[in-house]
C-alpha cells in the first residue's frame, strides 16, 4: 500500500491544516518566550525600553508618558498576548484531538476491512477478544506514527527557522 493511498482527500486536508496550525502554535510559543525578556528589561531599565520602542515605532508620545504607565501598558500587552495565545492553543489542541480521532477511526476501518478479506481459517484460530485487541492496538499505533511524523517535520522546520534567524542576526551584526 502506497503512502499516498492511506488517507482520503479530506483527511489529507485535515492533516495539512493540522500541520499549519501546529507550526503557528510553535511560532506563538517562540514569540511569547521572546516577549518575557523584553518585558523584564522594560521593568529593569525603562530608558532602554523607551529608546528601543521609539527607534522602531517612531512614536514621539512615548517621551511624554510616565515610565510607570509604560510598564503598565507593557504588562497589559503581555497579558493580552498570553490570553489570546492560550485561547488559540486550546483551539489547536481541540482540532489536533479531533483529527487524531478521525485518523484512528479510519485506521480501524481499514484494519477491519483487511481482516474481513482474509480466509475463514484465520477467523477460527483467533478469539474475538484477540481480534478486537489487534484492531485497537494497531490503529492506535498507526495514529501515533502519523502524529510523530507530523511532529518531527514541524520541529525540524522550527529548528531551521531558529538557525536561519541566528544566521541572519550574525550577518547583520
Amino acid at each position: 500500500m502506497k503512502f499516498k493511498n492511506i488517507f482520503e482527500k479530506k483527511e489529507k486536508k485535515n492533516l495539512i491544516l493540522l500541520f499549519i496550525f501546529l507550526c503557528f502554535a510553535s511560532a506563538l510559543e517562540l514569540l511569547s518566550l521572546g516577549f518575557v525578556p523584553v518585558f523584564i528589561s522594560s521593568i529593569l531599565n525603562e530608558n532602554l525600553f523607551i529608546n528601543f520602542i521609539s527607534k522602531y515605532l517612531n512614536i514621539e508620545i512615548i517621551n511624554y508618558v510616565s515610565e510607570n504607565k509604560i510598564i503598565i501598558f507593557a504588562a497589559s500587552v503581555l497579558i493580552f498576548f498570553f490570553v489570546i495565545k492560550n485561547i488559540l492553543l486550546i483551539f489547536i489542541i481541540y482540532f489536533r484531538t479531533a483529527v487524531q480521532s478521525k485518523i484512528r477511526r479510519h485506521f480501524r476501518s481499514k484494519i477491519i476491512e483487511y481482516n474481513l478479506n482474509k480466509n475463514y481459517q484465520s477467523f477460527i484460530r483467533k478469539r474475538s477478544s484477540e481480534f478486537l485487541r489487534e484492531v485497537n492496538l494497531d490503529a492506535g499505533q498507526a495514529t501515533v506514527v502519523v502524529a510523530s511524523f507530523i511532529n518531527i517535520i514541524k520541529e525540524g522546520l522550527v529548528l531551521i527557522l531558529i538557525f536561519s534567524s541566528f544566521f541572519l542576526l550574525i550577518i547583520n551584526l
